[in-house]
Order: C-alpha cells, then structure tokens, then sequence
C-alpha cells in the first residue's frame, strides 16, 4: 500500500515541529476517509500532535478516543492488528507520561476521564481540531 500524499506532508511537518498544521492534515485525514487502513494511525498523530504542543488534556482525549476506535476494529488483518498494539502500547505511554504531568489517570480507567466517555460514544460527534 503506497502511503497518502498527504500523510507524507502531516509527518514532515511533525518532524519539522509544525504541530498544529500536521494535526490538522491528520484530522482531515481521518474525517474525510473513514476506511482507510492507515486511519487509526491518523487519530493517534493528532493526539501525538497535541501532546508535543504541550496540550497534554486534549491530547488525553485525543488519546482516549484512539484506545476507544482501536477496540471498535474488528475486521482487521494481522499485521493491522499488530500494528495497533504497537500504538496503544506508545498510547499508554504517552498517557503515563502526561501522568507525570499533572493530569491524573492510568490507561485501565482510560475511559472513565470526565466528558470522555459521552464523546466517545456519541456516534454524531466529530472531533474538531
């Protein structure tokens, strides 16, 4: 599978330190190709994004949603399934560094962060970046 264009510009500009405008590519990404294999990688730059800005509650969120998406999968190959549980296993430690940081919650009681769940489990909500 040849990578999206525009998933090559979102990671160079990530690697350059342009956050906000590499989050913003991966959203629309995410919002605008609900079946892409490589969607669920998207989600997790965005929170990966936010979490360099140093936005570490939106980027909890952000991360919460991708443990939610990531579980909701199940039609997935091998190697897809792989590659997720490498992602949520950096998610996880992306969640204990931001731990470190003020904001107290441990991934087995990801889901039950204040406002998070609700989003989650509305099927009408969109996530705005």
């Amino acid at each position: 599978m040849d990578t999206p264009q525009e998933l090559i510009q979102a990671n160079d500009l990530q690697r350059g330190g342009h956050y906000s405008a590499s989050r913003k590519l991966y959203a629309r990404f995410f919002e605008e190709n609900p079946k892409h294999p490589l969607r669920f990688k998207c989600l997790f730059e965005v929170a990966d994004n936010l979490y360099y800005e140093k936005r570490y509650a939106e980027a909890l969120e952000v991360y919460l949603m991708f443990i939610k998406y990531c579980e909701d999968q199940k039609d997935i190959s091998d190697e897809e399934a792989g590659w997720i549980d490498a992602y949520i296993k950096l998610t996880n430690s992306r969640i204990y560094s931001i731990n470190n940081r003020g904001q107290k919650i441990r991934p087995h009681e990801a889901m039950k962060f204040p406002g998070t769940r609700e989003q989650i489990d509305n099927p009408d909500y969109t996530i705005s970046f």
